[in-house]
């Protein structure tokens, strides 16, 4: 006999099912899923800095800087296009045409209404401007401290420096040219002196700054400027900065035209010096100087000089100065080559010449350099003979020929190394000294003195 069960009883057993206890012997071993949601950001900001371990700690500090000034950067961004953009709103809004036009409280109203805003940002610009100098030259005077300089500088790092030093000429140049700018603040200051508005002595200073920052061509690399000045050594650090923009413009190490005009904008200010370095140029300093007076403190390490001599005097048996290292590498530059072979200049240009001569004059060794040199000695002799022999398959007139060469492109290096450096021997100043040396006494007669 069948039973009839409704659909409600059926689903309502169902039901029933889910009551029965079902027990498990097995351990779970597999967690249940969970879904991860993320999203790529490739541009972090320094943002994994503090994964360095404490032993590397110094990393973790430049990364925190780098990264603010980051932000900074982007900051001065905005105001460059708020600049570039900037029209006239002065211009669109109804002037007062005498001082008994009766709407003319209503119109001043207005304009305080509608340029305030604006005002609003030119006096945070100012303020922004500010902020970044102090924040430039206190990096810079960081990194220019005696003990600082020994560190290394990241690439990265010096890159950043000379994005400030160009969002400052591009800040200065935007706001030169905008007339408006200035044109929309006289409006607003006169509207708002009218209404008094600025009653307290602060606004009015306030509005003075404001009128005095917009009114000044090259305000900004002026301060920049006038800060820089007082911090020792600033100009070393510029000439690292300028060296990175050289090294990565003539390697196309760029990508966007922003980039690359930052660059090229970075050799303008070395080559002309009219940005930073303007007063100190005309005293006769260039970054040339920079570097050769930086290349003179790394020569102060006594192996470049040698031992003093023995007798008091000179080095009579053997002598360990670098000239005479310097002359027997210039020998072998001199041999003529063979018809398939290349010379030293075809190889490396002049480039030797002046790293030569250049550790010669600042280890004031050129003059002894200039008398004791084993080419000019042959060159010497050469001339008073005349021979035109091969000894072992070296010709001496051609060889003579090429000493005569590398003679005159060593006086032109020395000539414009001695400009500069201002004739950094201890024996070439324009006063004349007396100076007493005891004979040298030879090592046979040495024991019976």
């Amino acid at each position: 006999m069948t039973t009839h069960v409704t659909l409600e009883d059926a689903l309502s057993n169902v039901d029933l099912l889910e009551e029965l206890p079902l027990p498990d012997q097995q351990p779970c071993i597999e967690p249940p899923p969970s879904s991860i949601m993320y999203q790529a950001n490739f541009d972090t900001n320094f943002e994994d800095r503090n994964a360095f371990v404490t032993g590397i700690a110094r990393y973790i500090e430049q990364a925190t800087v780098h990264s603010s000034m980051n932000e900074m950067l982007e900051e001065g961004h905005e105001y460059a296009v708020m600049l570039y953009t900037w029209r006239s709103c002065s211009r669109a809004i109804p002037q007062v045409k005498c001082n008994e036009q009766p709407n003319r409280v209503e119109i001043y109203e207005k304009t305080v209404e509608v340029l305030e805003p604006e005002v609003t940002k030119l006096m945070k610009f100012m303020y922004f401007q500010r902020k970044a100098i102090e924040r430039f030259c206190s990096e810079v005077k960081r990194l220019c401290h005696a003990e600082r300089r020994k560190d290394f500088v990241s690439e990265a790092y010096l890159l950043t420096l000379g994005k400030f030093i160009n969002m400052f000429a591009v800040l200065d140049e935007l706001k030169n040219m905008k007339c408006s700018v200035k044109n929309d603040h006289s409006a607003y200051k006169r509207a708002a002196q009218f209404l008094r508005k600025m009653a307290d002595p602060q606004s009015i200073q306030e509005s003075q700054n404001l009128s005095m920052f917009l009114a000044n061509h090259n305000r900004i690399t002026q301060c920049l400027h006038q800060q820089l000045e007082v911090i020792p050594g600033y100009e070393e650090l510029l000439a690292d900065i300028v060296n990175i923009c050289v090294d990565y413009y003539e390697n196309k190490m760029y990508l966007t035209p922003s980039e690359k005009h930052m660059l090229l904008k970075q050799i303008a200010i070395a080559r002309e010096g009219d940005l930073l370095t303007k007063e100190r140029l005309c005293c006769g300093l260039s970054m040339f100087e920079v570097i050769l007076t930086r290349i003179r403190s790394y020569l102060q390490d006594p192996i470049w000089r040698g031992p003093p001599p023995t007798n008091g005097v000179m080095h009579v048996d053997e002598c360990v100065e670098f000239h005479r290292l310097w002359s027997a590498m210039q020998f072998v530059y001199c041999i003529p080559v063979g018809t398939n072979e290349f010379t030293a200049e075809q190889c490396f240009g002049d480039g030797l010449n002046w790293a030569g001569c250049s550790i010669i004059v600042l280890l004031g060794q050129q003059r002894r350099f200039d008398l004791f040199d084993f080419c000019y000695h042959l060159l010497k002799v050469q001339r008073q003979d005349g021979k035109d022999e091969i000894i072992k398959n070296v010709p001496l007139k051609k060889m003579a020929d090429r000493i005569r060469k590398y003679q005159i492109l060593n006086n032109e290096v020395f000539a414009i190394l001695n400009k500069y450096m201002k004739s950094v021997e201890t024996d070439s100043s324009t006063v004349e000294h007396v100076r007493c040396f005891q004979p040298p006494i030879h090592q046979s007669l040495a024991t019976t003195c």
